[in-house]
């Protein structure tokens, strides 16, 4: 079986002993930046992984470079004594890969450590013995958590109900001006103070349900409920290789039965597991719509939001598409000049907010007064999330996000940048992706002026389109209160 060691213990199992790390993704990742000066980390010899696209690339390990390769490696090495250590969640399936040749070489196997020190698992044990409170524990920090902050709102301004105490996971960072507690998502598992330690273990031991929308929260006791929220509604594009969600999921947030199918493919969530909830982000889309006057000066414009969705992602090597530049529309010289020309004749302003998770820091020229480039910090710091400045824009412009999905609810136009298709190597969750854009598809500059037109015209002839999609989508549910939905559901358990 696979054992779960504290970094501690791992240091002093792992003393002359050679460590191959079975997963190459956001575990190993994440262990490597947490772990980088401890001494185990010395001792890793080996990165292995079951996606062959990796196989031969070099990754940086403590003060050296290690090359990935395939799991073949482990029946085909005549070392005996050595650590596999699984960095991935899917920890107990490669486990039940590879446990016989494990045995062959006397090896033994750990999940990648969650604690730091031993006695933090101790503590999380003990006070897992006492029963859960009414505590609701999100998943929060530089990821986006609409959802998460949708829910308090409902909870501190809506809900009639017994108090819930909330706790956001934070990375580091106090959530201001919302009515929650924070606890450093990394805590028990960096040196910390022994107080710190205990008030960690207490809260999250306590709490009866775990939310997330995008890093899954680890469940450590039956008692406890694991909801999936999604970051999203629906996916087009195919996720099915890199969202598959964890066994321990007893929940998730599907917007209609209609689309049970398509979660259980992409995400891997049997239909018994399924919520048919609307997002509850969905909510604040729809109750906040002068907020982008806090973020840009509008002068009187018309404002179009451009929300690509990102071609690489940030701290991976994951990619996308052939076409990695997200303003690949506006490659020919002097396009930006042109655009903001045809912006300022319009009376419009475009507001570009690249994706969080984009790898790829692009720039707008400093001559263009009517394009401006909105990051995710810019929106922090005014204390503001994406889903309360969409209600004040006139349209959106978007490629293969989801988020087009949600901006249907606004009944507003949308156009799809589809230039790079043939090169959106990711492939889409759907056979027929353009059932599912109902909007103008523009794949030059030209076309993209005829658009800011139509915009500026009050023209949009695909209403009737919007609404099919959203009925194959949403079904029923279409006109619900996500967040107080969910409560209701939560209070029932």
């Amino acid at each position: 079986m696979v054992k779960r060691l504290s970094v501690q213990e791992l240091n002093k199992v792992s003393h002359g002993r050679e460590i191959w790390c079975f997963g190459c993704g956001k575990r190993l990742n994440e262990m490597l930046a947490l772990y980088k000066e401890e001494p185990f980390v010395e001792n890793v010899t080996k990165l292995i992984d079951n996606n062959k696209s990796i196989h031969g690339k070099i990754k940086r390990v403590g003060r050296k470079q290690v090359c990935i390769t395939g799991a073949d490696v482990i029946r085909k090495s005549s070392l005996c004594n050595m650590i596999l250590l699984i960095t991935s969640d899917s920890y107990k399936a490669i486990y039940e890969e590879v446990k016989e040749e494990l045995a062959a070489h006397m090896a033994d196997c750990y999940a990648y450590p969650l604690y730091y020190y031993s006695m933090a698992s101790r503590l999380m044990r003990l006070f897992c013995r006492l029963p859960v409170r009414k505590q609701l524990i999100f998943a929060a920090g530089n990821e986006p958590h609409e959802n998460a902050d949708a829910i308090v709102r409902y909870l501190s301004q809506e809900y009639k109900g017994r108090r819930y105490k909330v706790i956001y996971l934070t990375d580091g960072e106090a959530e201001e001006n919302r009515p929650v507690s924070c606890l450093d998502k990394n805590l028990i598992r960096r040196k910390a103070n022994i107080m710190r330690v205990m008030q960690y273990c207490w809260l999250y031991a306590g709490s009866s349900c775990l939310l997330y929308e995008n890093e899954p929260i680890v469940k450590i006791r039956p008692e406890q409920k694991l909801v999936y929220m999604n970051h999203g509604t629906i996916p087009l594009k195919y996720v099915s290789d890199v969202l598959g969600q964890p066994e321990e999921v007893d929940y998730a947030l599907c917007p209609s039965r209609q689309c049970a199918s398509l979660y259980e493919e992409q995400y891997h969530l049997e239909p018994k597991k399924q919520l048919y909830i609307m997002p509850p982000r969905i909510q604040t889309l729809l109750y906040h719509q002068e907020s982008m006057e806090q973020v840009v000066p509008l002068r009187g414009r018309q404002v179009i939001i451009w929300l690509p969705t990102f071609r690489q992602l940030r701290g991976t090597d994951r990619r996308d598409s052939d076409v990695t530049e997200t303003f690949s529309i506006l490659n020919p010289p002097g396009s930006f000049a042109r655009l903001d020309r045809k912006l300022e004749e319009n009376s419009q302003l475009l507001v570009i907010k690249p994706h969080p998770r984009e790898k790829t820091d692009e720039q707008i020229p400093d001559c263009c007064s009517h394009i401006k480039l909105l990051t995710e910090d810019e929106l922090k710091g005014k204390n503001l999330v994406l889903h309360e400045i969409l209600g004040s824009t006139a349209a959106l412009i978007t490629d293969y996000s989801g988020i087009a999905f949600e901006y249907m609810r606004l009944d507003k136009p949308i156009c799809y940048l589809t230039a790079d298709m043939d090169e959106y190597t990711r492939g889409f969750s759907v056979e027929s992706p353009m059932d599912y854009m109902p909007g103008t598809k523009v794949n030059d500059l030209a076309e993209l002026f005829d658009f800011l037109d139509e915009v500026k015209n009050n023209k949009d002839d695909y209403r009737a389109e919007r609404e099919r999609v959203m009925k194959r989508i949403y079904g029923e549910n279409i006109w619900e209160n996500g967040a107080e939905k969910l409560i209701e559901f939560l209070d029932k358990i």
